[in-house]
C-alpha cells in the first residue's frame, strides 16, 4: 500500500469532521422534535473554570501518549497506548474515584469476552483464507 501513518491520519480528518457535524445536526433536530430538556441557566465563568480545572488530568492522557511516542521516542504506539491506559485507570480509580475495583473487574471480564469473539472471527477468516489457497 505504501501509505504513511500521517497520510492515513490526514485522510481521516475530513470524514471525522463530517460525522461530527451530522451528529450535531441530528442532536439539534431530534432535541427540538422531542422537546428534550435544556439547561436552566448558563454556566458562570467560575463554574467553567472549575470544570476546566477538574478536567486537566483527563487532558493529560493525550500528552502522556504523545510524549512517550513522539518527543522521547521510548515506546512504540502500542506501548504508548498501554501507558496511557494505565494512566487513565489511575486517574479514574484513585483521583476521581469514579470506578470501583468491582467495576474494573467487570470491565476486564467484558473485554475478555469481546476479545474472544474477535479472535474467533479472525480464526474463522484465517481458515477460510487458507481454504481458498488450497
Amino acid at each position: 500500500m505504501g501509505v504513511s501513518i500521517a497520510g492515513l491520519f490526514a485522510a481521516g480528518i475530513l470524514p471525522g469532521l463530517l460525522i461530527c457535524i451530522v451528529c450535531m445536526a441530528l442532536i439539534a433536530i431530534f432535541g427540538k422534535r422531542w422537546n428534550l430538556p435544556k439547561g436552566d441557566t448558563r454556566p458562570s465563568l467560575m463554574g467553567i473554570i472549575a470544570a476546566f480545572r477538574m478536567s486537566i488530568p483527563r487532558f493529560d492522557t493525550s500528552s502522556v501518549y504523545s510524549s512517550g511516542q513522539y518527543s522521547v521516542a521510548l515506546v512504540t504506539p502500542t506501548e504508548a497506548a498501554s501507558v496511557a491506559l494505565a494512566y487513565s485507570l489511575f486517574i479514574a480509580v484513585v483521583v476521581y474515584r469514579s470506578i470501583t475495583w468491582s467495576d474494573l473487574f467487570h470491565m476486564m471480564v467484558r473485554t475478555a469476552r469481546i476479545t474472544g469473539v474477535i479472535f474467533l472471527i479472525i480464526a474463522s477468516a484465517s481458515i477460510l483464507g487458507w481454504w481458498d489457497d488450497v
